[in-house]
């Protein structure tokens, strides 16, 4: 069994810290109007503060989510697959060679990070994981182990 990782913290902090700008720059200039629109009709600022609180767990909960869905990396067994979350390890899928029709790996271009998604034998395809604590040099690692076990392979945009 191999398992392809990369030191998890460099690419954690990376992914915490752009989902955090990213969120900021379109929900903040909402909240500032409404409370600027609430402050000048005259809501106490008591009120305003348990308010915004309504605005900002769902904020964290979207930045949570963001970053445990960008922390996947590859362990290659002799009988599948698994793709598990670098964050919440028992976040894991599972997939057996015997189920396998083909295995994409690429990336969208642009500043996307590397993903994978599986076709099953019953043409269902997998979500696209983001493999992002799995470099460059173990995607073409992991692409020559899943080809000894006669999986088609499909390398879609230039890896990073």
């Amino acid at each position: 069994m191999k398992k392809y990782r990369q030191p998890f913290y460099k690419t954690y902090i990376m992914v915490f810290l752009g989902t955090i700008i990213i969120t900021s720059a379109i929900l903040f200039p909402i909240i500032v109007e409404h409370f600027n629109l609430a402050l000048s009709n005259g809501v106490e600022i008591d009120y305003l503060i348990k308010i915004s609180i309504l605005f900002f767990v769902p904020y964290i909960i979207f930045i949570i989510f963001i970053t445990v869905y960008n922390c996947f990396y590859v362990v290659v067994s002799n009988s599948g697959i698994d793709i598990i979350n670098g964050i919440i390890p028992f976040i894991r899928k599972k997939y057996l060679y015997r189920d396998i029709i083909k295995v994409e790996i690429g990336n969208k271009g642009g500043f996307s990070q590397n993903y994978i998604r599986v076709i099953k034998s019953n043409k269902t395809k997998s979500l696209p994981l983001v493999i992002c604590l799995v470099s460059k040099e173990d995607c073409m690692s992991i692409l020559n182990d899943i080809k000894s076990y006669g999986i088609d392979i499909e390398i879609t945009g230039h890896l990073k």
